[in-house]
Order: structure tokens, then C-alpha cells, then sequence
């Protein structure tokens, strides 16, 4: 969605479309347009043990908010993994079909 924005200058009036970000909204339900701030809600999964070493998330996380853990551990994206999207590979150490996952982030 994109918003126009008019501001009057001493020059005269000038305007810009600007695209709003994933977390704005424009509610016009009202007498006039309100911005407003979505709230990030959070994810917590426990995926099962298993010799896998990619995971499809079923959202997309928010940029930079992606905690993942092996064993109660926190991994460090980038050395132990990569996130692409909703895809997460592991790139670092081995590890065994009996270790525990758990994944956190903000949608």
C-alpha cells in the first residue's frame, strides 16, 4: 500500500508517495486516516528430533528477530545456520537425530 503525503511548504504544496512498511497500517474506519503500528506477535515451536538440517517455518520471521537453539543452546545465524525466508539450514557442526530444537521469532 502506498501513502500520498502532502505537506505545504513556503514554496507551495508538495507530495510523495511513500510505501508503508509490513508493520503499518492505514485505518480509515474513522472521520480521518490513522497510521498505526501492528504488533508483532511471537512464534515458539519445538521441532521434532530429527537428521534434518533445513526446516520450512510456516511464517516468515521479522528481520533479526529468529532465535534457534539446539539442546537449550542458542545457535548464531550465519556460523550455524542460514535463514532464507521461512527456510532455515544448519551450517555448522553435526549434530544428532536425538537433539531438541526450539525456534522463536516475531511474525
Amino acid at each position: 500500500m502506498k501513502l500520498l503525503i502532502e505537506v505545504t511548504t513556503p514554496s507551495g504544496p508538495m507530495t510523495a508517495r511513500v510505501a508503508l512498511p509490513q508493520e503499518i497500517s492505514l485505518d480509515t474506519s474513522g472521520e480521518a486516516p490513522v497510521l498505526r503500528l501492528k504488533q508483532p506477535s511471537w512464534k515458539v515451536l519445538t521441532l521434532p528430533p530429527s537428521e534434518a538440517t533445513t526446516w520450512v517455518l510456516p511464517n516468515t520471521p521479522m528481520s533479526e528477530s529468529l532465535d534457534l537453539a539446539r539442546n537449550g543452546l542458542v545457535l548464531t545465524e550465519g556460523i550455524d545456520y542460514t535463514l532464507t525466508g521461512d527456510t532455515i539450514t544448519l551450517t555448522g557442526s553435526p549434530h544428532a537425530p536425538t537433539d531438541t530444537w526450539r525456534v522463536k521469532y516475531q511474525v
